[in-house]
């Protein structure tokens, strides 16, 4: 940025001129042998250079860098047809936004279906966004959402005796790696007090001795929550449950789904003796393990390789495809279509 900067200070016109003036005087105080004036003069103009070059140098990263700034993304699904993107790209110059990233899939050459994420910048408030949204549903029957990523989602994590997980979601969290702000940590294990307390987190420890009063409770405490994540959570949310929570609930199965759902997938696995494990990150759905896919990791195992040596291999994908996963999520880069998901 600094070399930028200093191209355009050179290519400045008042600053030419300044030092051509600056050349004549010193030429003339040099035969009046007033060197001292020449050099004082000089370091005047040096000075006021480099407070432009300074000007200039804030002015280019504000421009280049304005991660975070007034910044949107845009989801629509529609029916694929001529003159989409001419549509959008043009409601969005009428509201005077900025693109400055396009993604978009069609299912189909003809008559597929259409997707697409646009992330882009406003000048100045977010006001007409509703509006064109509202338009655009409305020219293109589409389904379409506005997101302001200055807004990171709200979530809780519910755990149970594996951290991993949870520890990962924490640290990326703290990090500023991710969009999110974590509300609390649940728990039907009563160990996560202390950690919970060093990243400055409600914890709530929910007994499962009862089913029905345990999602009660876990309902209650995240009422302002934007998705839950199942981080490693040892425990079948009932359909229940996931009704009128009404919102995203995002689960981490330590297996490469469908193969080995439910309990045990690092046995199932083994039995089978597979030469990959892996891990899903996925909606949760009211059926087990069946829910839209959002990321999966995968890693070669040999026939060397016991149940713990699976279990071994298998923490670290579980905790990075959950991370990646929810960074997807909070960046908006996930559409679900019937039970699949399109990750941009």
């Amino acid at each position: 940025m600094a070399y930028l900067g200093t191209f355009i200070l050179l290519n400045n016109g008042r600053f030419r001129d300044s030092m051509g003036e600056l050349l004549n005087q010193g030429r003339q105080l040099r035969q009046d042998d007033s060197m001292m004036l020449t050099y004082l003069m000089f370091i005047e103009f040096l000075i006021e250079g480099l407070i432009m070059l300074g000007e200039t140098s804030w002015f280019l990263m504000g421009m280049i860098d304005n991660k975070g700034v007034n910044r949107y993304v845009l989801l629509l699904t529609c029916l694929d047809r001529p003159g989409i993107i001419n549509e959008i790209t043009g409601a969005l110059f009428d509201v005077n936004a900025n693109i400055v990233h396009a993604d978009q899939h069609s299912t189909d050459d003809e008559y597929g279906v259409f997707f697409i994420r646009i992330e882009f910048v406003l000048s100045g408030s977010s006001e007409g966004l509703d509006d064109l949204v509202d338009q655009l549903c409305a020219s293109l029957s589409a389904e379409a959402k506005w997101y302001d990523l200055s807004q990171p989602l709200r979530c809780s994590i519910l755990v149970s005796k594996e951290d991993h997980c949870l520890q990962e979601l924490l640290y990326q969290w703290k990090s500023n790696s991710l969009n999110i702000t974590v509300g609390s940590i649940i728990s039907n294990h009563d160990q996560y007090g202390s950690l919970a307390q060093w990243y400055g987190v409600p914890f709530h420890y929910v007994s499962s001795e009862s089913k029905h009063v345990s999602e009660e409770q876990i309902i209650e405490k995240t009422q302002s929550t934007d998705i839950l994540i199942m981080a490693r959570y040892m425990q079948i949310l009932s359909s229940d449950f996931l009704s009128t929570y009404n919102r995203p609930v995002i689960n981490i199965h330590h297996s490469f789904l469908p193969s080995f759902t439910g309990a045990k997938p690092y046995h199932q696995a083994f039995s089978r003796g597979v030469k990959l494990i892996g891990a899903t990150a996925h909606y949760a759905t009211e059926a087990l393990d069946e829910g839209p896919i959002i990321i999966q990791k995968v890693s070669p195992v040999t026939h060397r390789d016991n149940i713990n040596d699976l279990k071994q291999l298998g923490t670290h994908l579980e905790k990075q495809c959950l991370l990646d996963a929810i960074r997807a999520v909070s960046e908006h880069r996930v559409i679900i279509h019937d039970n699949k998901t399109i990750v941009f």
